[in-house]
């Protein structure tokens, strides 16, 4: 299996995609995290594809598991998605969603896992901060 999951307490997840990943793999691990209970408290999504060695799925593929995000995300519109990737094939489909869907799914890319990780360290921190003044 070329996923793994890792549940990061109170409000995370980190969905690790490596190796050559296949269309049903892809869907099996992002229905996995959107079918979970915590699914419905989290605040962010570690998409993690930097140890993706090939990314074999179809663009209809990848519009109907974004298009699944986005009804994800009526369920829990607090959370936000960190793609980790350097893969010009997924950078591409990160582009095209983001052009097709406009803005209705929240995906910040990043090169390096270390980066989308103080992103959201800033994140929460800021969410704190807003949530102290009120």
């Amino acid at each position: 299996m070329p996923y793994s999951i890792t549940w990061e307490p109170p409000f995370g997840v980190h969905l690790h995609l490596h190796g050559v990943l296949t269309a049903p793999e892809f869907v099996s691990a992002v229905r996995e995290v959107h079918s979970s209970p915590a699914y419905d408290t989290l605040r962010y999504v570690i998409d993690d594809l930097s140890e993706l060695d090939t990314f074999d799925v179809p663009r209809a593929i990848v519009l109907e598991v974004f298009a699944a995000s986005i009804g994800a995300g009526m369920v829990n519109p607090n959370r936000k998605i960190y793609v980790v990737t350097t893969n010009e094939l997924v950078l591409f489909y990160l582009r095209m969603v983001g052009e097709t869907y406009a803005g209705a799914l929240p995906i910040h890319p990043y090169p390096a896992l270390e980066e989308a990780r103080k992103a959201i360290a800033i994140a929460s921190e800021e969410s704190h901060r807003i949530f102290r003044q009120q």
